[in-house]
């Protein structure tokens, strides 16, 4: 009865116990993040050439320390918005990146977030003066995650 009594412990605690939290089933989080282009739909009306991303961020538990950083390729401006297109002051803009998947250099930005309720919203605005396809990316890391967690999008500006 004891022996049962102390997995029944384990198991309960396995996310907050060293090494357990990293087995997969037991307290590893999962990731999932979705994108969404869409016009916006306010006073902030968007101009000829810019392009409206939703991303919204889903963990199966708390990320008091995650990173979250995005990816756009050089040459195409951009700046983190409100769920409204109006400017967040939320991050910063890092150096350029070399993605040695495309050999392409992206701009990145990036942001501490405690995904507290385990999901999150960030949206951006993109300036593309042309149409054209193009990849972005987001990547989350934390010491929870067993390797950081990156998911491709492509924006198609028409």
């Amino acid at each position: 009865m004891l022996v049962f009594m102390g997995l029944v412990l384990i198991a309960t605690f396995a996310n907050k116990l060293p090494l357990l939290e990293r087995l997969p089933g037991v307290g590893a989080p999962s990731v999932w993040a979705g994108f969404e282009q869409e016009p916006l739909q306010s006073s902030a009306a968007l101009n000829d050439g810019e392009v409206f991303l939703h991303i919204e961020v889903n963990v199966s538990t708390r990320l008091d320390d995650g990173v979250l950083r995005f990816h756009v390729p050089q040459g195409i401006d951009f700046r983190n918005a409100t769920s409204e297109g109006l400017d967040s002051e939320k991050g910063r803009l890092m150096l350029p990146l070399l993605d040695p998947v495309t050999n392409t250099f992206y701009e990145q930005w990036f942001d501490r977030i405690d995904f507290r309720r385990g999901s999150g919203l960030s949206s951006f605005v993109l300036i593309v003066p042309e149409p054209r396809r193009f990849n972005v990316w987001l990547e989350i890391d934390s010491e929870k995650l067993r390797k950081p967690f990156r998911v491709d999008f492509e924006v198609v500006q028409k």
